[in-house]
């Protein structure tokens, strides 16, 4: 499948936690960030319109190569590591005159292996293949289906592959991808690769669904000009650089606190206010 529009949102491994990045976007064809229509005629299509007018459930579907097993279980205080993911995805739409059912599995046996890809390196057109070969449920007016995959491997663009990102997200469509060879070969203690990975969907979640400033309005001006789609809030998940002093904050948010949401109060702020 030819993308008619996509963004590459890049996470770095950085320090402790990681350094999240998104770079620059590229584009192919004119459709604009809020997906190429609501139909359903493409299940990895996504109208940020529709989700934030009429969309009444949300599902978040995992698939993973067998040797890119995500982390499940839970942390010391009982919180289950996915819970991370489906609650920051709840604070998103809190408040909204539609706050859809969000659905996240929590362990293995509520997400999908796929063969063993034997690729160590991956396109945008790859991963959007595996996705569009692993899941056909349409996206539909009042239902949105997101699409997580882990692989082996690394991102690979024009020729260069980078053995930093964690992850990607693919603008004007449901997917993401981790890379899992990154988080294993950090050298982190496996709590800290936790908070890592779970840190990473929740950055690229925030991009697939808007923020900051990719689809969904802001409130307030807290785009970062230096770094397009992220927020000036250095304690918001969102911002671009979320290491040297940062990377305390979301581990103690993510294991200590009694609140685990990591969106900063500006980013949630334009999702639960938006108004299409």
């Amino acid at each position: 499948m030819t993308l008619k529009y996509y963004r590459l949102k890049y996470s770095f491994l950085s320090l402790l936690i990681g350094v999240l990045i998104a770079l620059a976007g590229f584009s192919c064809g004119s459709s604009g960030n809020s997906g190429s229509n609501g139909t359903g005629q493409d299940p990895m299509a996504l109208n940020l319109v529709t989700l934030y007018s009429t969309v009444r459930s949300i599902t978040v579907h995992v698939a993973y190569e067998p040797d890119a097993v995500p982390f499940t279980g839970a942390f010391s205080d009982g919180g289950q590591f996915w819970s991370v993911l489906e609650n920051n995805l709840n604070a998103l739409f809190l408040g909204r005159i539609i706050e859809p059912d969000i659905s996240v599995p929590k362990d293995l046996s509520g997400m999908e292996q796929i063969p063993k890809q034997f690729l160590a390196s991956w396109t945008t057109a790859q991963i959007d293949t595996l996705a569009q070969s692993t899941w056909d449920i349409p996206q539909t007016s009042t239902s949105a289906e997101f699409y997580v995959l882990f692989v082996n491997g690394y991102f690979k663009d024009q020729g260069a592959v980078y053995q930093q990102v964690i992850g990607v997200s693919l603008g004007g469509t449901s997917i993401v991808c981790v890379f899992k060879d990154v988080i294993n070969a950090s050298g982190y203690p496996l709590l800290i690769e936790e908070v890592i990975e779970q840190t990473t969907l929740v950055h690229e979640f925030g991009h697939t669904l808007g923020l900051v400033n990719g689809g969904v309005p802001m409130v307030t001006d807290h785009e970062d000009s230096g770094h397009p789609h992220h927020c000036t809030n250095e304690d918001c998940v969102m911002f671009w650089n979320n290491d040297g002093s940062n990377r305390n904050f979301f581990i103690q948010k993510i294991v200590d606190s009694p609140s685990d949401v990591i969106f900063g109060p500006e980013c949630l702020n334009d999702t639960q206010s938006y108004k299409p």
